[in-house]
């Protein structure tokens, strides 16, 4: 039995393919669960805040929004929370 404390991750990303992908790519992490994951600003911000994750993986450009909106929402009321901002847009 296992009983190693699990890296909690939650994955937001507005292309469907994007969040299968890095689901795929943190599944083969070890210690690492995936607690959840979203596509736009509102559901981000819910879900993050419902399973209080230990990091999330975020997307810069959302659709209906920025991830730097999701992160001004989330960081007041969990600052403990990691973000790994992603883009793959020119900046």
């Amino acid at each position: 039995m296992n009983t190693s404390p699990r890296t909690g991750i939650f994955i937001v990303d507005d292309l469907p393919t994007m969040r299968d992908r890095l689901r795929e790519l943190v599944a083969e992490i070890d210690g690492v669960e995936i607690v959840g994951d979203a596509g736009t600003p509102g559901e981000a911000i819910e879900g993050i805040l419902r399973t209080h994750p230990d990091c999330v993986l975020l997307d810069y450009q959302l659709e209906g929004g920025t991830g730097v909106d999701v992160l001004r929402a989330v960081h007041p009321q969990s600052p403990d929370i990691a973000f790994i901002v992603l883009t793959n847009h020119a900046t």
